[in-house]
């Protein structure tokens, strides 16, 4: 009974981080950069939320308050779509750093690619400072930057 505890404790604790991550990455500027943590995120939204569901609902004891969550994730992915969020797994790859903020180096202007899978490629030009390696701030901007001193074009590939 004991490690029954502990394994859907742990279980939830973890699912919560995965919404947690999926939430903030899909409705605000806050982007996942690592492919494989991305890859988990979304495919844990997709493929745990039942399993969730039904473990919460036969080990605890039975309550609204418990199924909140994965129903509202339900929802979500009904609404969202399964297949758009199953393409939307990779990740946005910088091809060109088109410009650098001339006080704050760290943020850029770049221009980015995805891989949608069947879908082929999506292409945008944003604004973006990263936080750590695995996540960044990103605002999508118009794809003309006009003279500003602030900006130094530097138009140089990235690897």
């Amino acid at each position: 009974m004991k490690n029954r505890k502990i394994f859907t404790y742990t279980f939830n604790v973890v699912y919560v981080l995965i919404v947690i991550l999926f939430v903030t990455e899909e409705f605000t500027r806050f982007e996942i950069n690592n492919e494989t943590l991305k890859w988990m995120v979304y495919n844990g939204v997709l493929f745990l939320t039942l399993p969730i569901l039904i473990w919460n609902y036969v080990v605890l004891k039975p309550s609204w308050i418990i199924a909140i969550l994965p129903v509202l994730m339900m929802l979500i992915v009904c609404i969202i779509g399964p297949t758009k969020i199953a393409f939307s797994t990779s990740v946005w790859k910088s091809q060109a750093i088109l410009y650098v903020n001339h006080q704050v180096p760290a943020i850029k202007i770049a221009r980015q690619t995805r891989d949608m899978g069947a879908l082929g490629y999506r292409t945008r030009v944003v604004k973006i400072s990263y936080l750590t390696s695995l996540f960044a701030l990103v605002d999508t901007i118009p794809s003309t930057i006009y003279a500003d001193p602030e900006w130094v074009e530097v138009n140089e590939p990235v690897r």
